[in-house]
């Protein structure tokens, strides 16, 4: 039996957020599991015993925070703690404790395509200092374990890969329920969709953009946009200047988005970076077609995965194994005002394309539930298990 601790700053909705939720409930089945947050936002499900030691935001809160979770280890004696996201890797990294230190990196390197250069100054820092102190450093993704090693001088035997676990069978339940009456009015022919934050990574703004030109010949189409963030502002009066209040719908977050993907044709996933995309999936695991940019450091690896990541960017579409990878869009915010890129351009014909032919849409959906059996929350349990005992 193992004590295991997961540090994590709150248990709302994201993809690091979900990981601690299904690895949770899974292993505390067996094992002892403590779930350690910064803040009170619980909006996920949890096993084991859940500890909140602050809110970490104003220096008095962090120290505070700080010495509640050094008694709280001392307490609990677990034998390893798994912090995710970068509030929570600085508590681990600098807080002294018998157990092992794990670092479990979500995202990828900030500073390399982060436009905020304190941010991206203290990201380096903090790798090239206390994280490498870590006991062991998970990554999410083969290219994420690559690029830390190389920007970082990393000690690659000390690097472990652990995907971010799904519940297929949660998720294959409760996609069939029910919805609403208005909601039903959100989906045309065909139905694109988009699950993710409203954050610049997202790059939900090229997908809009990319649309209008798609509707000049599929009218009846519909776009689905999942999530919240703080672009939701900005998205929303992009699609009311381009006159697209009657064919995209900004949704907002929801526990339970699969009752629009199992209902939608074809995922649409123009992130600029990622640390993996769960998002992705997800969506493979409610039979869809996926288009996804060819972004680090996810995407690639969850469609592509017998192919190796190519130094140039991708320029046109590469049907792949599992889904459709795409050119990764500039990033740079454009309004109503601007003309399309080529990058817009090439989003839009292809999702024109795979919004009219049914084929492909029928031969991706066929076999997208059999590539997302690799990443069930029981496979993603008995990987950590096993880094664990090494």
């Amino acid at each position: 039996m193992v004590k295991l601790a997961f540090v994590i700053p709150g248990l709302t909705i994201g993809g690091a957020e979900k990981a601690v939720s299904l690895l949770s409930t899974e292993l505390s089945k067996i094992h002892d599991i403590y779930v350690i947050t910064l803040r009170k936002e619980v909006r996920l499900p949890h096993g084991g015993k859940m500890y909140v030691i602050g809110k970490n935001e104003k220096l008095v809160d962090k120290i505070s925070s700080y010495v509640s979770f050094y008694k709280l280890i001392k307490l609990l004696k677990p034998d390893v703690v798994i912090s995710l996201l970068t509030k929570a890797h600085t508590m681990n990294a600098l807080t002294p404790a018998e157990a092992k230190r794990y670092i479990w990196v979500q995202n990828y390197p900030l500073h390399l395509h982060f436009r905020n250069k304190l941010i991206s100054i203290q990201d380096i820092f903090k790798w090239m200092t206390f994280y490498r102190q870590a006991d062991k450093i998970l990554v999410t993704s083969k290219l994420l374990a690559y690029r830390l090693t190389q920007l970082y001088k990393l000690d690659s035997k000390k690097i472990y890969l652990l995907y971010n676990p799904i519940n297929i069978e949660e998720i294959n339940t409760v996609k069939n329920h029910e919805l609403d009456h208005s909601e039903e009015n959100f989906f045309g022919d065909p139905t694109y969709i988009n699950v993710g934050r409203l954050t610049w990574q997202k790059g939900q703004w090229h997908l809009i953009r990319a649309f209008k030109e798609v509707l000049k010949e599929l009218k009846d189409a519909k776009l689905i946009i999942v999530g919240a963030g703080g672009m939701k502002t900005f998205l929303h009066s992009l699609i009311k200047k381009l006159d697209l209040n009657d064919n995209v719908t900004l949704y907002g977050p929801t526990l339970n988005p699969y009752r629009l993907m199992a209902r939608s044709d074809v995922f649409v996933f123009p992130s600029i970076k990622e640390g993996f995309g769960i998002a992705l999936v997800e969506a493979l695991v409610c039979g869809l077609t996926v288009m996804s940019s060819d972004c680090p450091s996810g995407p690639r690896e969850i469609l592509a995965p017998d192919k190796p990541y190519t130094q140039q960017p991708l320029k046109e579409p590469e049907f792949a194994q599992y889904g459709i990878l795409m050119p990764v869009p500039d990033g740079v915010f454009r309004d109503h005002t601007q003309a399309i890129t080529k990058c817009e351009k090439i989003w839009a014909e292809w999702m024109t394309t795979v919004g009219l032919d049914k084929n492909i849409r029928r031969r991706y959906a066929s076999i997208a539930p059999i590539r997302a059996l690799d990443f069930d929350v029981k496979k993603i349990c008995k990987m950590l298990l096993d880094v664990i005992s090494m």
